[in-house]
């Protein structure tokens, strides 16, 4: 079963694993139209598709939606601001996939904050993936640094789910390999909140794992592939990648081969500069840089028919978040990143 895969080998995946199926399986979502995709080179042997379109297979209730055959992956925005939703500039896209890292108590600590931004994914027609993270201003590895109980994390996960029944694509835990979340050097407590999350919504799609490519990457967390287990509709993991920067493909390569199913890249795209916490310049300013990496991210979201979903990240970034939490050098501009 997947739980104790994940127990034991520390849920080290970038798939999105449905029961049953591959890349070329049906999922659960929100009904939504076809979305619009930036240009891009199609490999041989695949179709290209319609100018402007993008091909969408439905998942009809029972798994998440996956592009239709001949196409690319799924084209989607991860973004921290409501704002983003009525942007015209973000409408005149077509994109209506985004995804959301917010407190894993968020729904107690800032319900407000949290509401806001989903009830504008709601209005705007845009399916929401969401991950939990860390408390807010928890600067981990520093402390404060709250690893939560299962049972305090179960009760904040089912009060969200009873707020938001709508919301059907859920990550237990963000980056949960990297040093700056509590669950970094805890596998097995990450592979509890997955249990705890399938428990509270078992008709969800519920990645296995979000897992960083970083050096590190994949170290213990990537001993054995996770399976979904009998019970479960759909289940699965994902990754935050900042291997379009780097122009490399190693880690996506190992959890091709690591696992199966289907491959979500959910924190990906081209940074024009990038500094560390402590100021180092880990990026030099460089759009044309940036624009290359952008590039290199749909090659390699084509590079495989089981990458079905790819969550650009982002379009407004959140200042305040970043203020109030750290930075990891080899991370996504976001919540705890500059």
């Amino acid at each position: 079963m997947l739980l104790g895969a994940l127990a034991t080998a520390a849920i080290a995946v970038i798939a999105v694993i449905a029961a049953g199926g591959g890349g070329g399986s049906k999922t659960t979502t929100t009904g939504a139209p076809k979305t619009r995709t930036p240009a891009r080179t199609v490999p041989a042997g695949r179709a290209a598709p319609r100018p402007g379109r993008q091909g969408v297979k439905r998942g009809r209730g029972k798994q998440p939606d996956v592009p239709a055959p001949g196409t690319g992956a799924l084209l989607g925005i991860a973004d921290q601001k409501a704002a983003t939703f009525s942007d015209p500039l973000f409408r005149n896209l077509g994109v209506v996939r985004s995804r959301l890292n917010t407190p894993w108590n968020s729904i107690f600590t800032e319900p407000r904050r949290l509401a806001e931004w989903l009830d504008a994914a709601r209005a705007a027609g845009v399916e929401p993936l969401v991950a939990f993270e860390h408390a807010r201003g928890e600067p981990c590895p520093a402390q404060p640094c709250t690893l939560p109980s299962v049972g305090t994390y179960s009760r904040a996960v089912a009060a969200f789910h009873r707020a938001y029944p709508w919301v059907k694509l859920l990550q237990p835990w963000n980056e949960a390999n990297s040093a700056t979340q509590p669950t970094g050097q805890h596998p097995e407590r990450a592979a509890a909140y997955y249990a705890a999350v399938t428990r509270v919504c078992p008709a969800c799609v519920v990645t296995g794992a979000d897992v960083l490519d970083s050096a590190t990457w994949p170290g213990g967390w990537g001993a054995s592939a996770p399976r979904p287990g009998p019970r479960h509709r759909s289940s699965g993991a994902s990754t935050t990648i900042p291997t379009p920067n780097r122009f490399r493909d190693q880690g996506t390569k190992q959890m091709l081969a690591l696992v199966p199913g289907q491959v979500w890249l959910t924190e990906a795209g081209g940074i024009v500069s990038f500094k560390t916490a402590d100021g180092r310049v880990a990026l030099p300013y460089d759009v044309q840089r940036a624009a290359r990496a952008i590039r290199y991210l749909f090659s390699l979201a084509d590079s495989s028919p089981r990458i079905t979903r790819v969550y650009i990240y982002q379009w407004k970034i959140d200042f305040q978040a970043i203020a109030s939490t750290p930075a990891s050098s080899d991370s996504m501009a976001g919540p705890g990143r500059p």
